[in-house]
This record gives structure tokens, C-alpha cells and sequence, in this order.
């Protein structure tokens, strides 16, 4: 059957492989004649021109259905030259054929229409094999898809086998509570007996200034490289039980002489000058009363003797008993004894209630017995002292 352009009605239509294509208004179609059988195009053409019935059309598009199914494995692989040529003369045209009648395409190459057609269906034969191949080689990813809570399940008894492992035992647990505690208890040991000193004044012989009960802190490094200031408030190993610590204020440095005339204290220094102590610390409740004799502070080298009772410094003043020697000198070859540590004279600053320098059997505090300088209260209130 001659086929004529539905375009411009031009009834000479040039053959070019698969396509035929009008000379006039350039509309292709496809080629029915290439086929044994009446291809889709071809079966319309005939229902346009009156040459089918519907009856026999509906036939013809049964067996059309019939026949484009897509083969099996097996039958693809015996004919496989077949099928591609089905696939090739029928599908083209059904798309084209959609909107009941044909569209005009671009001209493409001859070349590009039939070989290309036959590659495209055995790639897509090519992939249809292999999803079915991963389909049946992944049963458990089909169904952890179909059953997702199963999946999240094992997920979960996995991740809880996990935890129980790693659960660590009671004994990891006991350490891993009391490390940070140990750690801590060392920590502050270590301040308190390289840095910093810690105490609690039981009596009140510094009031004003250190009431009875405050807690108080003393730097430990405060006198390694420097000496005892006059008016420090120190923390020493009291001479006379040096198991107890004491706070009190340093009044007489080494070479002074300290006496007390009406409850001031009076310093004469190694030139002989003379002088009245800062008396603005001293427990305003309280004035200070009463005297005592001047007492003299030796020097670090200074050379001490003894009449078998007391001491004496080399400028004769008593500076103890014989217990002096005991505590603060080196006793040389020739029988003599030197000083062998700083000394320092100390008072509270309670004078009228305070057992300091002036009362204690051994009167001074050596510079290798004082533990630190004191540097504030933190109970009851954080105060600076000075």
C-alpha cells in the first residue's frame, strides 16, 4: 500500500532505511514496509483510508499487545535478533501515534535509526539483568525495605550488645569516682606543706587584728629570699614547745634593743638611736600597761658567753638563760658560742593579754622556725591583714 504525506498530501515519498520522508515539506515517517507483518503505523494508515473495520483494528492492536510483551531470559538469548527488530518496527511508532496522529521529527542520519534502536534494547535488557541479579543476591536489604522496624531492631539489640560490653565493672566505677578525690586531697597536701600554711587561732592575743577562732592563711614563701620585716605578722613553732604553732607580730629585729615603758614599746637600734614603736595595731580596749628592761636581740655570727647561769651578747646585755646556747648557738673550739640564726623579738598585739618574747623561757624566734608570713583571714570574713 502507497502511503501519501498527511502534511501536504505529496504521494512520492523517499525511502531512507526506517524512515520515509516527504521531498516537499520534509515530515517523516516511518517505514512500514520493512516489516512482514502490518506494523502500528501501518494499521492506522488502513483505519484512516477505511481499510480496517473497528473489529478487526482491535484485533490487530490485541495481537500487536501481544506480541510487544517483553520476552523471557530464555527466548531472548535463542532469538535475540528477532525481538530487537520487534522492539525496533513497533515501539518507535506507538509514541508517534499517541495524539492520534504523526508529528514532524527532525531528519536525523539513516544510520542512527535502526542500529542505535537495537543498542538501546540491549542496554536496557543489560540493566533489567542486572537489577534482578542484585535483587536476588540482596535479600536481606529487600527485607530490611520492606520490613524497616525488623532492621531498626537488630540495630538496636546490636547497639545494646555493644553498651553491655563496654559497661564498665563496679571496681573501674569505685576508681573513676575516687581519682578526682585523691587527686584533690594530694593537691592541697602539697600547698599546705610547700606553699601555703593553714591555722586556727585558739587564743585571743592578737585582737584586734586576729580575733580567737579565725581562720587564717600564711604564705610559705614568703621569707625565702627575703628576711622578717619589723611589724610582719608571722607564723612560727613557738621556742619553749615547738610542736604548737604561733601567730604573733614582729616587734625587735636582730641587733636591736626592745624595753616597754607604760605599755610602749621603745627600739635602739645598733647606732643607739632610740625611737618609739607604731603603736596603731595595738587592741584599742585595752591600753597596754607596764614595763620591762631592755632586751637585746643578737646578731647572726655574734659571739655569746655564759656565767653558768644566764647569757650574754658581746656588748654585755643578758639575752637568756642557758638555754640559749641549747637553741640558737654553735659552740666554737675555744669553749666560746656564736649565733648561729637570725633572731627575732615578737608581741601580740593584745599586749596586756599576750604570752610573746617578753614571758617565754626561751625569748626569741630563730629564722629557720618561722613557717610563713600570715596573709589574710578567710573565716568568718575574707579580710587582708597587715
Amino acid at each position: 500500500m502507497k502511503m501519501n504525506c498527511k502534511k501536504c498530501g505529496c504521494s512520492t515519498l523517499i525511502e531512507e532505511g526506517d524512515w520515509l520522508r516527504c521531498p516537499q515539506c520534509g515530515a517523516e515517517y516511518f517505514n512500514t514496509k520493512i516489516t512482514p507483518e502490518l506494523s502500528v503505523t501501518e494499521k492506522i494508515d488502513l483505519i484512516d483510508n477505511g481499510g480496517l473495520t473497528e473489529t478487526q483494528a482491535e484485533k490487530a492492536v490485541s495481537a500487536f499487545s501481544e506480541k510487544s510483551v517483553a520476552p523471557s531470559e530464555e527466548s531472548a538469548r535463542e532469538e535475540p535478533e528477532k525481538e530487537n527488530s520487534e522492539f525496533t518496527v513497533t515501539e518507535l511508532p506507538v509514541s508517534r501515534a499517541d495524539s492520534g496522529e504523526l508529528e514532524e521529527t527532525s531528519p536525523e542520519k539513516p544510520e542512527e535509526s535502526g542500529f542505535e534502536a537495537d543498542e538501546e534494547f540491549h542496554k536496557a535488557e543489560q540493566d533489567d539483568a542486572t537489577s534482578n541479579t542484585q535483587a536476588q543476591n540482596s535479600p536481606a536489604e529487600e527485607n530490611a525495605e520492606s520490613f524497616p522496624n525488623a532492621a531498626n531492631n537488630t540495630q538496636e539489640t546490636e547497639k545494646g550488645t555493644e553498651t553491655e560490653k563496654k559497661k564498665p565493672s563496679k571496681f573501674k566505677e569505685v576508681v573513676d569516682f575516687l581519682l578526682p578525690i585523691v587527686i584533690a586531697v594530694v593537691i592541697a597536701e602539697l600547698l599546705k606543706i610547700f606553699v601555703f600554711a593553714n591555722a586556727i587561732v585558739p587564743t585571743g592575743s592578737m585582737i584586734a587584728t586576729i580575733n580567737e577562732k579565725d581562720r587564717i592563711i600564711a604564705s610559705r614563701l614568703a621569707y625565702i629570699s627575703d628576711d622578717p620585716e619589723r611589724y610582719d605578722i608571722i607564723m612560727f613553732y613557738f621556742p619553749d614547745d615547738e610542736t604548737q604553732p604561733f601567730v604573733k607580730r614582729v616587734i625587735g629585729l636582730p641587733g636591736d634593743t626592745v624595753s616597754m615603758t607604760n605599755g610602749v614599746v621603745y627600739i635602739a637600734d645598733e647606732s643607739g638611736k632610740v625611737y618609739q614603736t607604731d603603736q596603731s595595731f595595738v587592741n584599742p580596749e585595752d591600753t597596754p600597761t607596764g614595763n620591762f628592761e631592755e632586751i637585746y636581740i643578737p646578731k647572726k655570727g655574734e659571739i655569746i658567753t655564759t656565767d653558768g647561769d644566764y647569757c650574754y651578747a658581746e656588748n654585755g646585755a643578758n639575752v637568756g638563760g642557758m638555754n640559749f646556747l641549747k637553741k640558737y648557738c654553735e659552740q666554737n673550739k675555744n669553749g666560746t658560742y656564736t649565733v648561729s640564726d637570725n633572731l627575732y623579738f615578737v608581741m601580740g598585739d593584745n599586749r596586756n593579754n599576750s604570752h610573746d618574747s617578753r614571758a617565754w623561757e626561751n625569748k626569741y624566734v630563730a629564722k629557720d622556725k618561722i613557717m610563713g608570713k600570715v596573709l589574710f583571714r578567710y573565716y568568718p570574713g575574707f579580710e587582708m591583714l597587715k
